[in-house]
């Protein structure tokens, strides 16, 4: 794909096929729900401790609640509502690094007015705008450098942003910032590098993954001999830093702490991953066991891709994507066998990286792999359609 003239190569066109895209799968994945919406947030009956009546009473009439233990999305619902922090909140979540990401539930809070229903549809809204405005802003760094718009709806349309329209996750959101701090930060003056921290300081206050991101560009700058501005890198972490204080006054421990148990030495997962996979007759458990395969894969061809870079042209992007297939390749087993719905996320930071090397090593492998990552989210997007939808009830 290469940069052309008119309307179709245009960032606005790349970003509106991402918002229609994500707007056909949420309407098809609340289809199998009597298009109710609210499903797309996963509140469970098994994440409601105690009396599920009372909890159900504290959700807007009409919202779908899953006879399982749902996911990730209804936590940061009952963050939303129980700001800054309280322990009668702490009791409504799984644990407190929900509210340790608590820029998704912040601003969705902002955005819903603090109400309830304006609270869902702000939550759902964003998994649903966010990959449209990531796959602009970054269509329209590549059209500047001459290069076709298209290659960013890798960023708006991936496994990550359709698993987030899916379960109504935080991750979209985190990658948006940490797309708009590195389009910022790879300006390269001191003004924009401010700029670049107040959006990581964002990303890291919405998923702690994005710490890596923020500890490579600090790498990068003492690699060549900038201490001020790896001075300046280390202030992102300043909010999270803060915030994380605040919540171990609050608990008396340290949330971070309690994030533990998902990343092992780089590989080790992988290969014990492999290693487990079942060989009978293609049946339904056995393609679940098996879908994480295609992940991995990318994975390993973006280590590559990201080194390659980094060795022939020193492009930072390179090690950006290097970390980050480094880091998806040191999760745990368990993770990256958790059918479809864990490994597209923890990826989310190579699809962004993949596509800035596009900018200077636009080889065929390279493009080979943009256009597998797509392909996969395609894949994923039906293989969620496709879900088995369990017993639930409607408040």
């Amino acid at each position: 794909m290469t940069n052309k003239a008119g309307w179709w190569g245009q960032p606005w066109c790349v970003a509106t096929v991402t918002w229609t895209m994500m707007g056909l799968l949420a309407m098809g994945y609340a289809s199998r729900y009597d298009f109710n919406a609210s499903a797309l947030l996963r509140f469970g009956t098994g994440s409601m401790p105690g009396n599920v009546e009372r909890y159900c009473q504290e959700l807007p009439r009409g919202t779908v609640v899953l006879q399982n233990r749902g996911y990730d999305g209804q936590f940061y619902y009952w963050v939303a509502n129980h700001l800054p922090f309280s322990a009668e909140g702490l009791a409504h979540v799984d644990s407190v690094f929900r509210y340790q990401r608590i820029g998704f539930p912040l601003l969705s809070w902002a955005l819903g007015g603090g109400h309830k229903v304006g609270i869902m549809w702000a939550m759902i809204g964003l998994t649903l705008i966010v990959p449209g405005v990531m796959a602009w802003v970054v269509a329209a760094r590549l059209r500047a450098a001459g290069v076709s718009a298209w290659w960013a709806l890798l960023i708006g349309v991936n496994a990550g942003t359709v698993l987030s329209v899916y379960n109504g996750l935080t991750d979209s959101l985190s990658l948006l910032f940490l797309v708009l701090g590195w389009l910022a930060y790879e300006k390269g003056t001191m003004r924009s590098l401010a700029v670049a921290v107040l959006w990581w300081n964002m990303a890291l206050l919405t998923r702690e993954q994005m710490l890596s991101c923020v500890a490579l560009a600090g790498l990068w700058e003492i690699l060549h001999g900038r201490v001020v501005r790896a001075a300046l890198v280390s202030l992102s972490g300043l909010g999270f830093g803060l915030w994380e204080g605040y919540l171990t006054l609050q608990t008396g421990y340290i949330p971070l702490l309690r994030v533990k148990g998902w990343l092992t030495w780089p590989g080790a997962g992988v290969l014990g991953y492999l290693r487990g996979l079942p060989f009978p007759a293609l049946d339904k458990a056995t393609l679940m066991a098996w879908s994480n395969v295609p992940m991995v894969l990318v994975a390993a061809l973006s280590l590559v891709l990201g080194f390659d870079a980094l060795r022939k042209s020193r492009d930072p992007a390179g090690l950006q994507l290097a970390g980050a297939s480094v880091l998806f390749l040191s999760v745990n087993r368990y993770i990256i066998g958790d059918s479809i719905t864990s490994a597209g996320r923890v990826g989310m930071g190579m699809f962004f990286f993949l596509v800035l090397l596009v900018l200077s090593r636009p080889g065929k492998v390279l493009k080979g792999t943009i256009l597998a990552s797509l392909l996969l989210a395609v894949v994923v997007a039906i293989g969620l359609y496709f879900f088995p939808v369990p017993p639930y009830l409607v408040t």
